[in-house]
C-alpha cells in the first residue's frame, strides 16, 4: 500500500509542477495597455454562424463601437445553412451600422465551422484575419490592442483572452467560470513558456499568408471542433518562435455562459473528442497527464475519505489545490472576474470526476451540437 500510495502522490506532484511552470509563463507575459498610436495594419474579421439569432445583432452592435478606423477592418459574416432566423436577423442589423461588411452563404452540401472560416478567409482583402463567434461581443479597443502588439512581436498568430458574462447564478454558471478560468490561464502560462497547448478561436488573429502556407485546416477539416488547436499546431511547427498571446483586458471577447446542463455537457465533449486527432506529441501528453493526475487525485481522495494514510495523502492534495487555486485566482484577476471564486471548495472536489468522465465519454459517445450530431 505504501508503495502504491507514493507511486500516486507523486503523480500528483508532477501534475503541480506543470502547474507551477504554467503560472511562471502567466507572470512572464506582460499584460499589454493601450498607448495612442496611429493605427498601422489592416484586419479582416471572420465570423462563421449557425442558428445564432438570439445572438448576432449584440455582436454586431459591439464591432459598430469599435474604436478603429472604419476603412482599417471588414467583418465578413459566413451563415453555415442556419436554420433558424440568423441570416435575416443579421441584413436588418448590418443596415444599422457603419463597418464595411460582406454576407456569404456556404452551399447547402457543405457545412460545418472549418468549412465557413475558409470562405470567408478566401473573400477577406486584408493581411491579419481575426476570428471570433457569433455568441461573443467585442470590447471597443480589441482591434487597437492586436494593432499594437503587431507593431511590437514578429508572429504569424497572435492568441486573445475570452471570459464569459452571465446573469446566471449558482453552480452550473460558477462551474463553467471556474473552469474557464483554469483554461485561460494555462493558455498564457504556456505561451509564456514557449509551448503553448491551448487557444481559442472567438479570439485568434494570424496572419492570411501563413494560413495558406500550412494549407489552412486541411487534414482536419471533417472533425467537428478544434478550428483553433490545429490552426495552431501547423503555426508551431512551421512558424516555432512566431506565436505568441494578447494579454490585455482591453482586449477580452466575451460570450455567455450555457445555461442548460445538457449543452454545456455536449460542448465539452464536443471539445474533447478532438483531443485523440492532435497531431503534437507534447499537447497529447499534456492532456494525458491531466487526465492521469485528476484519477490520482480521486484515488487520493478516497484513500483520504477512508482513512488510508491520511497523513501521507493530505499535504498533497493540499498542494495541488492550492496550486489550482493560484493558477485561478492570477486569472480572475487579469479579467478583473472573482465573483465566483468562492466556488472554489466545491468545485475542486467535482472536478477531477468532471475530467475523467468527459475524458472517455468523448471518445465513445456521439453529442449534438447547433442542431447536429457527431459520432466519434
Amino acid at each position: 500500500m505504501d508503495v502504491f500510495v507514493f507511486i500516486i502522490s507523486t503523480i500528483v506532484f508532477l501534475y503541480s509542477l506543470m502547474l507551477l511552470s504554467l503560472i511562471a509563463g502567466f507572470y512572464r507575459i506582460q499584460e499589454e495597455t493601450y498607448k495612442t498610436e496611429v493605427p498601422v495594419n489592416d484586419f479582416s474579421i471572420i465570423v462563421p454562424f449557425r442558428n445564432e439569432e438570439d445572438n448576432l445583432e449584440i455582436l454586431v452592435e459591439s464591432l459598430n463601437r469599435i474604436e478603429f478606423p472604419k476603412n482599417k477592418f471588414e467583418v465578413i459574416f459566413v451563415n453555415d445553412n442556419s436554420e433558424d432566423h440568423s441570416l435575416e436577423i443579421l441584413i436588418k442589423v448590418l443596415k444599422l451600422i457603419s463597418f464595411k461588411y460582406k454576407v456569404l452563404s456556404q452551399d447547402t452540401e457543405v457545412h460545418g465551422k472549418k468549412e465557413a472560416l475558409t470562405l470567408g478567409i478566401s473573400n477577406s482583402n486584408y493581411p491579419w484575419i481575426i476570428t471570433t463567434d457569433a455568441d461573443c461581443y467585442v470590447r471597443p479597443l480589441w482591434l487597437k490592442l492586436y494593432d499594437q502588439k503587431l507593431e511590437e512581436t514578429d508572429v504569424v498568430m497572435l492568441a486573445g483572452p475570452i471570459n464569459f458574462t452571465s446573469d446566471e447564478s449558482g453552480f452550473i454558471d460558477a462551474f463553467q467560470k471556474l473552469d474557464l478560468f483554469a483554461l485561460i490561464g494555462a493558455s498564457i502560462g504556456s505561451f509564456g513558456i514557449g509551448k503553448p497547448i491551448v487557444n481559442n478561436g472567438a479570439n485568434l488573429l494570424f496572419s492570411k499568408e501563413a494560413f495558406y502556407a500550412v494549407s489552412g485546416y486541411e487534414g482536419n477539416i471533417e472533425i467537428a471542433s478544434g478550428d483553433d488547436m490545429f490552426l495552431m499546431e501547423k503555426f508551431k511547427e512551421k512558424y516555432p518562435t512566431k506565436l505568441s498571446y494578447l494579454k490585455a483586458y482591453g482586449a477580452i471577447v466575451y460570450t455567455r455562459s450555457i445555461r442548460e446542463f445538457n449543452d454545456f455537457i455536449n460542448q465539452r465533449l464536443r471539445w474533447s473528442a478532438k483531443s485523440s486527432s492532435y497531431g503534437s506529441v507534447y499537447v497529447k501528453v499534456i492532456g494525458a497527464g491531466v487526465g492521469i493526475a485528476n484519477l490520482a487525485l480521486i484515488i487520493l481522495f478516497l484513500l483520504a475519505i477512508f482513512g488510508v494514510s491520511l497523513r501521507n495523502v493530505l499535504p498533497i492534495i493540499l498542494l495541488k489545490l492550492i496550486v489550482n487555486l493560484w493558477l485561478i485566482k492570477i486569472t480572475s484577476n487579469f479579467l478583473r472576474d472573482d465573483k465566483k471564486l468562492y466556488y472554489y471548495p466545491i468545485v475542486s472536489m467535482v472536478y477531477p470526476f468532471y475530467i475523467l468522465i468527459i475524458a472517455v465519454a468523448s471518445q465513445f459517445t456521439t453529442f449534438e451540437w447547433k442542431g447536429r450530431t457527431f459520432k466519434k
